[in-house]
């Protein structure tokens, strides 16, 4: 993490105490080793590898070099941060983010549709909430070049941060791992906050979401399953499923949800009927791909969100602003 992005971070253990980086190790003006302390509880919170671990004690001793990541049980929120610390250290695929990779426009479909209008708000900074493994920051950086990025999953981070600066020429970005319903920063950090298929990990996502809303200085945008009769129809007939890989239970986001939680409005629930694509197909979007198919099933894709989506899209595009 840089140096100068520090002053943003506060304690998650206190939430209110600033972080100091004493027994930091820098290289380059970034965070590469050692701890960040509170100044006001004295908590304290190892770096490694470049990512700082910003978690409750709770979840941080997963990386406690004498804990067993083996150890069975745990809360759903544990079980979870298991699955994708797995997922990260064996997933070496780089997609290619581009407006003619079939797969990616598919895959990421909302994002790449909503990218224009975010590039019209000139965020001067941008914060992708539980990032996983970083595709989303290649259209972020499209967006804004002052970049930073979370996840429960410190491997997730890290991978995140590694694929970027593979693959992004003159970006700034942060890396941390951090618990979405615990952000470790400041409010009105980032003008643009952004999650991408991640809060319906969540029993119950409003916790998240205003913690998004806390630290987002005008907009949030999210993008995540709807309920409706689309969704129901593709569980009764199992093309998909009403349990994550991770055997977290899938929520269904709704117009309702975001009525109670007060200083902001809804400028944008936007159903659509993409779903998401399975990597295994990966072989036949690189075929279509490879035909010059890429556009016309994009012109045919939208012809279908703008005729049927609001009907029976599966998935929601969500935009907040603050107010």
């Amino acid at each position: 993490m840089l140096l100068a992005q520090v002053d943003k971070l506060q304690c998650p253990v206190c939430h209110y105490g600033q972080l100091t980086t004493s027994t930091a190790s820098l290289s380059n003006l970034e965070l590469h080793s050692g701890e960040l302390s509170c100044a006001a509880c004295g908590q304290r919170f190892p770096i490694r590898d470049g990512i700082p671990i910003l978690l409750k004690p709770d979840l941080a001793y997963f990386y406690n070099p004498d804990y067993s990541a083996k150890t069975e049980g745990g809360t759903e929120k544990t079980r979870e941060l298991q699955w994708h610390d797995a997922r990260a250290q064996d997933h070496d695929e780089l997609i290619q983010m581009s407006q003619q990779n079939a797969y990616a426009r598919l895959r990421w479909w909302q994002l790449f549709e909503l990218l224009p209008f975010l590039q019209e708000l000139r965020p001067m900074s941008v914060l992708s909430a539980c990032c996983g493994l970083g595709f989303e920051l290649s259209l972020l950086a499209e967006v804004c070049k002052d970049l930073a990025c979370f996840d429960i999953s410190a491997y997730s981070a890290r991978a995140a941060k590694q694929r970027a600066e593979s693959t992004l020429a003159e970006i700034r970005l942060d890396a941390f791992c951090a618990d979405v319903e615990n952000i470790p920063l400041k409010d009105d950090s980032f003008d643009l906050v952004v999650a991408h298929h991640s809060l319906h990990h969540l029993e119950d996502p409003r916790l998240a979401i205003s913690e998004l809303i806390r630290v987002a200085r005008r907009y949030i945008a999210l993008f995540e399953p709807s309920r409706g009769i689309g969704r129901k129809l593709v569980k009764s007939l199992k093309l998909r499923s009403a349990i994550e890989k991770d055997g977290a239970v899938i929520y269904e986001f709704s117009p309702t949800l975001f009525q109670d939680l007060g200083n902001v409005k809804v400028q944008r629930y936007e159903k659509v009927l993409v779903s998401t694509v399975r990597h295994k197909e990966l072989p036949l979007w690189k075929w279509i791909s490879r035909l010059g198919l890429t556009e016309p099933f994009v012109w045919l894709v939208r012809t279908l969100n703008l005729a049927l989506g609001s009907t029976l899209g599966t998935k929601a595009t969500i935009l907040l602003e603050k107010i």
